[in-house]
């Protein structure tokens, strides 16, 4: 462990450097070459590309690249000893893939970016009932490894999102419907907490901590390592059905009498799209079965029949998660996440598909505009499965009924666009959200995954949940470094600097 004194010292020693770069020369000192600055090297050749502009355009002073959790652990007792000194440029963010599109959470400007990158083990153990798996893996990287073995995690369905962000928010997995969220299905995390300390936490080990991990983001420490339940599969059915534009009301219906929890098969997953997509109106659906069959039974997906095109085959989990991920530009262009939830109601979600409608045609002129607006069931065979791992603190209780997850993916050029996106999309969530509760198919729940940094993702979870999702906090980060010094992102208490 590295002294806080000798930090404090170096720390008052470099007075004669900017803020910013002092804490860079210090991490340098104690991490060597895993730490870049960005007055000595050009940071784009040392990190990957981010998935959207904002990020990709932020300029952080130093980027560290740990390789194990003590080197996390050192780095986090430097910028925690700095921001006690009341310094103005040691905060920093996490990055674990990169695939969150708003500025400020997975990068920053002038503070210091701790990318996860090298933190990527994917190891089975001998029993193969878990997986351990670094926050540095994008799931392609995981399922590269586990597919050969028969082997798969309840983990996420594009191959360019990172691990971490994805299982500290919740997820949506193709097994949700029989295992539960993603995040449900992490037996344990190695995490590093304000103070340095790597702890386990786990049903027995810190289980306040292990329930708020369960979509705590990044405000409890650095988590070095998922263990995760291993699962067994091996090829299965699935791909992606194209539909005629006019087809869209009738899938709506479809769509909500296949997600009822009552008939719900949990082998069967979907997803309904529809927007612009290089100037071209579209309707899709993913549709997947993860049984071993060459194809579902014949009356899982009978209603959703008519498309004028599609690529059904049996293939492996790897080549579905290539198939589903979002074009990648290398960070240059913006793009942005919306999310809201109703309760599964096709008078709603036709209402809801007509203002996207509606909003798509007053952006038309946006260059190099896409919008592709997503609905997947949310229903309580996916949420019910939380308690058996110890429960979460998300609030999705079986009294709220079967929901409709909503989430929006936009994109356009131009930062002189920005407001006109944001304005617009604030409005849409608004205007869904008032037909929701007109219907009584209104629900509070945010999903952070799809969420944007306006909403109020924790107003959801309920006052109860709230209150020791803060505790917790509070308890294992008494001085509020994850809420203070890691700005970005999520947080439970407003900043106070």
């Amino acid at each position: 462990m590295i002294s806080l004194d000798l930090i404090t010292v170096a720390l008052f020693a470099a007075q004669a450097l900017a803020l910013s770069d002092s804490l860079c020369n210090l991490l340098q000192s104690q991490l060597g070459e895993k730490v870049f600055l960005r007055d000595t090297v050009n940071l784009t050749t040392v990190i990957e590309n981010y998935w959207s502009a904002q990020p990709q355009q932020q300029n952080p002073a130093c980027v560290v690249l740990p390789t194990t959790s003590a080197d996390v652990s050192t780095a986090v007792m430097i910028l925690g000893s700095g921001l006690n000194q009341g310094l103005s440029y040691c905060h920093f963010a996490i990055r674990s893939g990169g695939h969150t599109p708003d500025a400020n959470i997975n990068n920053i400007d002038d503070g210091v970016t701790l990318d996860l990158q090298n933190l990527n083990i994917v190891q089975p153990n001998a029993a193969n009932t878990l997986v351990a798996v670094g926050p540095g893996n994008r799931w392609s990287d995981v399922y590269a490894v586990l597919d050969p073995l028969n082997l798969t995690v309840v983990g996420g369905r594009s191959e360019t999102v990172g691990v971490g962000g994805l299982l500290l928010s919740s997820g949506m997995s193709f097994w949700s419907a029989k295992y539960g969220l993603p995040c449900d299905n992490v037996f344990n995390y190695e995490i590093v907490l304000a103070n340095g300390s790597i702890v386990d936490a786990n049903a027995t080990s810190n289980p306040d901590l292990y329930r708020a991990l369960k979509g705590g983001s990044n405000n409890y420490g650095v988590v070095t390592r998922f263990d995760l339940r291993a699962v067994e599969t091996g090829l299965f059915w699935g791909g992606v059905a194209f539909y005629n534009v006019s087809s869209l009301p009738v899938l709506v219906k479809a769509y909500t009498d296949f997600s009822r929890s009552a008939n719900y098969d949990p082998a069967s997953q979907i997803t309904l799209l529809h927007g612009i997509h290089d100037n071209t109106s579209i309707v899709m659906m993913h549709q997947h079965y993860t049984e071993p069959v060459t194809s579902p039974p014949e009356a899982v997906f009978a209603n959703f029949s008519g498309d004028v095109a599609n690529t059904f085959r049996v293939d492996s989990l790897l080549n579905f998660t290539i198939e589903l991920a979002a074009p990648t530009d290398n960070g240059t262009v913006r793009k942005a996440f919306v999310t809201t939830t109703f309760k599964n109601n096709a008078e709603n979600l036709q209402g809801f598909v007509d203002l996207c409608n509606a909003t798509i045609a007053s952006l038309i002129s946006i260059p190099e505009l896409q919008f592709i607006s997503s609905y997947q069931p949310f229903g309580q065979y996916i949420s019910s499965h939380a308690n058996a791992t110890g429960g979460n603190l998300l609030g999705l209780d079986a009294s709220d009924g079967d929901r409709v997850l909503v989430g929006l993916t936009v994109q356009w050029q131009g930062v002189e666009n920005d407001d006109i996106m944001t304005t617009a999309l604030q409005k849409l969530i608004k205007d869904g959200n008032e037909l929701a509760a007109s219907l009584g198919a209104d629900d509070d729940y945010v999903f952070m995954n799809y969420a944007s940094k306006w909403q109020d993702v924790y107003g959801g979870v309920g006052a109860a949940n709230l209150e020791e999702f803060r505790r917790v906090s509070l308890e294992y980060d008494p001085t509020q470094l994850f809420q203070i010094g890691v700005p970005g992102g999520f947080k439970l208490l407003e900043p106070t600097c």
